[in-house]
């Protein structure tokens, strides 16, 4: 920014402009006050490459600045690969033009033809022009589109693989009248056509992830899905295809909106953990649903057989009363007897399949009966006493840690604005006290 008038220069104008032009800087120049030298400064940014503003008062100035920063920001990178065209050593010119709705902005620039760029026969060289259309770039509001395509596409997928993996509501409903207590004699039905869509994909996903992991972990993820009630009716190989698809997705919204790799990477492992900790979730929920229920089952239980019903005539009162995720087991288990399993073996079945310590006690108990000869009445009279034992202790056992619970909430939250309210109109005082006239 200058004056535009000349107060001692070691150089002259054409030398000043030459000097700058090689160096393909462009000038943008700011006239203060409309003097005589404003088109100097004129010439010399148009010479460069660059603009000349004018300002008429200081006053003024900001709002050149803000156009000068906004000519900086909106400046264009343009590379291309020449062909091997003309002699070792000559002056190659080339002119960039972008096409913007308030006219055309072009810049020009020069290159020597190196060695290794030089060939025979080739045409002749002249001045190469690159266009440049703004409509072609790319919108402000794509990393949003590109998080919304994305979350409809994993949208979809996930339709599809619960489609591809349970049954209707109806279809749920009517089975429990069709084949009562989960017996293996279910009809056959045909699957729906983007379940069939959709079924090899998940299968490819969940075989590609499989490789990867020992025959161990995979019999410990089926275990696991069966503890937390076979969420959606999924399989090992599904539930994998449901942890690569959200890895995938949150890897892809990373890269979007951060465009950073280590921001996605973290992302991908998030993705690919979260599932197993929704599983886990389940697993608990589940198996406190089991723990609550057992002592009045066993109550039921307990009534039935003195009743002179049948063990597994109790259980299926218990079936027929309750839907819960107990009564679900004891169908599992009635299905098995059924099918000619022994009682111990099915007992043992279910208490493995629950994965609580109290239906362990409950199967044991009853099997220790059964090979004894004791009386199945007395037994589960004893194992109710003992669960509703264990269920006050328990209820005593969260009493007692409610207090340790309140203690970060009262220290961290409570305690500060209590000491804000009280002590706030305080603090003046004490500072004017304390901090002298």
């Amino acid at each position: 920014m200058t004056d535009g008038q000349d107060n001692g220069s070691q150089a002259n104008f054409g030398q000043a402009v030459d000097a700058v032009t090689q160096e393909g800087i462009p000038v943008y120049t700011i006239g203060l006050g409309g003097g005589p030298g404003y088109d100097t400064l004129a010439e010399i940014a148009k010479a460069t490459g660059g603009r000349s503003y004018q300002a008429p008062a200081p006053s003024d100035l900001a709002y050149v600045f803000r156009l000068v920063s906004d000519q900086i920001r909106n400046r264009y990178l343009v590379t291309y690969e020449a062909s091997p065209a003309g002699e070792v050593g000559q002056e190659i010119g080339v002119r960039v033009v972008v096409s913007r709705p308030d006219g055309d902005v072009q810049a020009t620039a020069s290159y020597l033809v190196p060695a290794v760029a030089s060939g025979a026969g080739t045409e002749g060289t002249g001045l190469k022009e690159v266009k440049q259309d703004l409509s072609a770039s790319l919108p402000d509001w794509w990393p949003l589109a590109a998080g919304g395509l994305s979350t409809a596409g994993f949208g979809v997928f996930f339709l599809g693989l619960v489609l591809a993996s349970t049954h209707s509501l109806t279809e749920r409903r009517l089975q429990r009248f069709v084949v009562p207590y989960g017996t293996p004699d279910a009809p056959m039905e045909l699957p729906s056509p983007l379940a069939s869509f959709f079924q090899p994909v998940i299968a490819t996903l969940g075989g590609l992830v499989e490789r990867f992991m020992s025959r161990a972990s995979i019999d410990k993820l089926a275990l696991n899905l069966v503890r937390a009630g076979s969420p959606l009716g999924w399989a090992a190989k599904e539930f994998l295809s449901f942890r690569v698809v959200c890895a995938a997705i949150l890897a892809l919204l990373a890269i979007v909106f951060t465009h950073n790799v280590l921001y996605a990477i973290l992302a991908l492992v998030a993705g690919f953990l979260l599932p197993g900790g929704w599983l886990g979730w389940k697993i608990k929920a589940r198996q406190y649903e089991i723990v609550r229920m057992l002592p009045d089952a066993l109550d039921l239980l307990t009534i039935s057989v003195e009743a002179g019903q049948s063990f597994m005539g109790a259980m299926m009162e218990v079936c027929n009363r309750w839907r819960s995720p107990l009564s679900k087991e004891f169908s599992v288990a009635l299905g098995e007897m059924r099918m000619g399993k022994e009682r111990r073996e099915a007992l043992r079945g279910m208490a493995d399949r629950t994965g609580v310590q109290e239906m362990a006690t409950f199967a044991g108990s009853l099997i220790q009966a059964d090979q004894l000869g004791m009386s199945i009445a007395k037994t589960l009279g004893v194992q109710a006493d003992q669960m509703r034992i264990r269920r006050r202790q328990r209820a005593e056992e969260e009493a007692h840690k409610a207090a340790i619970k309140m203690l970060f909430p009262l220290v961290f939250l409570i305690f500060p604005a209590l000491f804000v309210v009280i002590l706030g109109p305080a603090i003046p005082m004490i500072l004017a006290t304390f901090g002298g006239p």
